[in-house]
């Protein structure tokens, strides 16, 4: 299935169905995500949907309000690759620069030392919940006694 604004060209639009792709139209010019969901949730019944993009559509499905729960899978393993993808990445066409706040709901250790969390969104969260954050590293992490706001590589 493609989801696709009304401006696509009809060359495009004629080759996605020869290939038999089901297209779902969700907005004019722009992407309408919450228009997309529900036409999801109408046409297809689909009330629950994973997300498995990259960076930039992970942000805007959040930012248009549809992320309501975020799975995190750590696995031990790692490469050292330059310019690695993050899981949101704000757009230069993001509308909005606030950071959203989760819970943690579960924590499971699984197979071969994978680790998987699980967060909820917290509603109503503002800036005292993000203020209230605590970005130091825990004891555990770093190995020394005590907290700190800055860890200092050299010690």
């Amino acid at each position: 299935m493609a989801i696709l604004t009304e401006k696509v060209s009809d060359t495009y639009l004629s080759f996605l169905r020869q290939q038999g792709v089901t297209c779902l139209f969700a907005g004019e010019k722009r992407f309408d995500l919450p228009l997309a969901m529900s036409k999801l949730k109408e046409k297809l019944g689909i009330d629950r949907l994973l997300l498995t993009g990259g960076g930039v559509i992970n942000w805007a499905m959040l930012e248009a309000g549809l992320i309501d729960e975020l799975s995190l899978v750590i696995s031990p393993v790692v490469d050292g690759s330059v310019g690695t993808a993050t899981l949101f990445d704000q757009s230069a066409f993001s509308f909005s620069r606030i950071p959203e706040v989760f819970a943690l709901k579960e924590v499971r250790r699984e197979e071969d030392d994978v680790v998987w969390m699980n967060y909820v969104k917290k509603e109503n969260a503002d800036a005292k919940d993000i203020a209230s954050i605590d970005w130091t590293l825990p004891d555990v992490l770093r190995g020394v006694s005590g907290r700190r706001r800055c860890f200092d590589p050299l010690e």
